[in-house]
């Protein structure tokens, strides 16, 4: 609106904003604030400014769909969309069944079936002691 009026670009900015919301939340939990001259700054406040900010400079982009791209990125970093994003082994099996016939048509691929693959699940809470030298050790 401001440099090309008669271009419209429609649906990045959402998914932009989604990224805004969703590292910003990450970025919060390490660094809560953040310093700009004598001023602290919340981090989980900073794609709001650039929201308001965009508001402004394009007047005729979507507010209400920038905050929904940007509230869904927060939803996604705090767990909520979880399931609605990696389905369980159960869809997968259900699917793998039904497109057995055409899976098996793929050429030069080996395809480990879901009901075939043993899981591993790795606590990244416990200590783990590794073996050898440390780098940038003798």
């Amino acid at each position: 609106m401001v440099f090309f009026p008669k271009v419209s670009v429609v649906g990045a900015s959402a998914w932009c904003f989604s990224f805004f919301g969703y590292y910003s939340y990450l970025q919060s939990l390490s660094y809560p604030t953040f310093k700009v001259q004598d001023y602290e700054i919340p981090t989980i406040a900073t794609p709001f400014i650039l929201l308001v900010a965009s508001a402004l400079i394009f007047p005729g982009s979507s507010f209400i769909g920038h905050l929904l791209g940007l509230l869904s990125g927060f939803a996604l970093a705090k767990g909520y969309l979880k399931p609605l994003i990696e389905p369980s082994s159960k869809v997968i099996s259900w699917l793998e069944e039904r497109l057995e016939k055409y899976i098996d048509m793929i050429p030069i691929v080996d395809y480990y079936k879901e009901k075939n693959v043993q899981r591993q699940f790795v606590n990244l809470n416990e200590d783990i002691e590794t073996q050898g030298n440390v780098l940038g050790t003798i």
